[in-house]
């Protein structure tokens, strides 16, 4: 452990996650400095690297990189430095540009140390809590975290700022003022120089509460988590009301590491969910996967567009597996015995009608589909395999006769592989 002059513990060294490297995220602020510095004093100076970001947006920025190039160059830390031009001055681009240098030089297993503290914590809990947040978004910064393919680890994040301040004073460390942080336009901003002092005047050990108030709804959090599971998929019917099956479908999207649509959108497919008839589909489409309600259960799927080919010819060969396209999955006919077939693959054509075995007339495949319960949504890409222009199989849910038979002399067998639907 590493110890400010107070005698409280500033880093405990044993919490470092494991690395090739450690990439210290260096503005040359109080923050960093003091991070950076405790590390280059410690076993890890030889996996320590110190990454700066010139924004360009103040006049001062050429000389805080030289003096942050300075300050490693001092103590024989590796040193990396880019210069980007965000596309504006808001945090969320400011920050955008930072997450896209350190995504270029970081590998899956690297580390990114910050200088988040304490403060930085309870800031975080204040401003979402001024926006409108839930539990999520109350439990504020995980100490350790994953950002693109690298983690992220936050050693000072229950060290004080004043902790910090005594520990780069007693080693007589000079570090960067961005005059920006002065600046009250910017939310973060205000509520560090106008509110904190506030809360800190009112109670010494506010800060400190705030988080402990952070780390508190984090235990229930969890419990919640056990609660709500993964399962895929939920069933509607243990739910009464619209707004409590929104708010467990929020908590099993993040249990399924899934972004969560507006609560907005949420409530109202909720709604419609519990109204909808035990057949009716209800479907709410998001980023990069949909949520649909079937027969009285919700499902979060995959996005798989619905073939746009009508037919597509092929050669089905014994042992020669078939990626079919548009991520519909695959044939396979396995046997000991040669076998070849000219074939047809078409899709969505549930007006056809097949003759099974056992049977004395052709089904429709429509009424298969609804008496099997094939979901909806596999229905869109199953393969309808054709031979010299006649139904032989759909899938592998209904085999011809015909079919059959001919398998059985071959002493061969016929499958399709579906693709994963659910997440």
């Amino acid at each position: 452990m590493v110890h400010s002059p107070n005698n409280q513990t500033l880093i405990n060294l044993k919490k470092l996650p494991e690395a090739r490297q450690y990439f210290v995220a260096f503005s040359g602020g109080m923050d960093s400095t003091a991070l950076l510095h405790v590390l280059s004093n410690s076993p890890y100076k030889s996996k320590l690297v110190a990454i700066h970001v010139n924004h360009n947006i103040n006049d001062n920025a050429k000389l805080w990189q030289q003096h942050c190039h300075a300050f490693c160059h001092d103590r024989g830390i590796k040193f990396i430095t880019e210069s980007v031009t965000p596309h504006s001055l808001s945090e969320n681009d400011l920050r955008s540009a930072r997450l896209n240098v350190f995504d270029q030089h970081l590998k899956p297993d690297d580390c990114l140390l910050t200088g988040h503290h304490q403060s930085d914590q309870a800031e975080t809990i204040l401003f979402r809590l001024i926006r409108g947040t839930g539990l999520l978004g109350m439990t504020a910064i995980e100490p350790l975290s994953k950002q693109f393919k690298y983690r992220v680890y936050r050693p000072l994040l229950s060290t004080s700022k004043n902790d910090i301040q005594q520990y780069i004073s007693s080693h007589c460390l000079s570090y960067v003022n961005d005059p920006s942080n002065d600046n009250d336009q910017y939310s973060r901003n205000f509520i560090r120089n106008q509110m904190v002092p506030i809360i800190n005047q009112y109670q010494s050990d506010g800060i400190q509460q705030i988080c402990l108030t952070a780390n508190n709804l984090k235990q229930s959090l969890a419990l919640l988590s056990d609660l709500v599971g993964k399962t895929n998929p939920i069933k509607v019917q243990a739910h009464t009301k619209p707004n409590q099956l929104a708010t467990f479908i929020y908590h099993w999207l993040h249990n399924l590491g899934l972004r969560s649509p507006s609560h907005k959108r949420l409530l109202q497919f909720s709604a419609d969910s519990m109204q909808s008839s035990h057949d009716k589909q209800t479907e709410l489409i998001t980023d990069g996967y949909k949520l649909q309600c079937w027969k009285k259960q919700i499902y979060a799927l995959k996005l798989i567009t619905p073939p746009s080919t009508k037919e597509l010819r092929l050669q089905l060969t014994t042992n020669k597996p078939i990626e079919l396209p548009y991520m519909t999955g695959q044939l396979i006919m396995t046997g000991n015995h040669s076998a070849s077939f000219n074939a047809t693959i078409k899709f969505c054509q549930t007006s056809e009608v097949i003759l099974l075995k056992g049977h004395k007339h052709r089904q429709k495949i429509k009424k298969l589909f609804q008496s099997h319960a094939i979901p909806p949504w596999e229905r869109l890409v199953i393969p309808y395999l054709y031979i010299d222009n006649e139904l032989m199989a759909v899938g592998s849910y209904f085999v011809s006769q015909k079919f059959n038979l001919l398998l059985d002399e071959l002493n061969t067998e016929y499958e399709w592989l579906s693709p994963q639907f659910l997440l």
